[in-house]
């Protein structure tokens, strides 16, 4: 397959929902907006076809990852980038999976440790409010500010 944009929030043309448990790392829905509009078979699936895509659904493929998956939820707005990836430090709970050959092998809650890294780095330096809104409540400004009032 070759897959191309499906719109401008899936520039690579297609997304995956994923199932992490007992099985371990299992594809269970594939959507795709295929070049030249072939939609085959994958793993014995026959997709559904929409106007500028297909979707596989009911998948049961398994994916040999090894490595670490981080999981996230609960996001925290005022930490959102826009058009950007989140970093685990937005969210309230944040689960880490250590995967070897799909299988879970080990399970961490990260969430507390996000939550004293959002202590650390009260705002987001990618959002220029935020930003701005802290260096406003920063004693160094509001000391410049009566310094202005006050006059030479």
């Amino acid at each position: 397959m070759h897959p191309v944009m499906i719109h401008t929030a899936c520039w690579r043309g297609y997304y995956v929902t994923y199932e992490l448990g007992d099985e371990g790392l299992v594809v269970r829905e594939f959507t795709v907006r295929q070049q030249d509009g072939n939609y085959p078979p994958v793993e014995g699936v026959q997709p559904s076809l929409e106007e500028y895509q297909a979707t596989y659904k009911r998948m049961n493929l398994s994916i040999n990852y090894n490595g670490t998956l981080t999981l996230a939820r609960d996001m925290i707005p005022e930490r959102y980038v826009h058009m950007g990836i989140q970093g685990p430090d937005a969210f309230k709970v944040v689960l880490e999976f250590t995967l070897s050959e799909g299988k879970i092998k080990a399970f961490e809650d990260r969430s507390a440790e996000m939550e004293e890294m959002r202590k650390s780095f009260p705002v987001n330096p990618l959002d220029p409010m935020s930003f701005m809104k802290s260096l406003q409540d920063s004693p160094l400004f509001k000391q410049s500010q009566e310094e202005k009032k006050e006059g030479p």
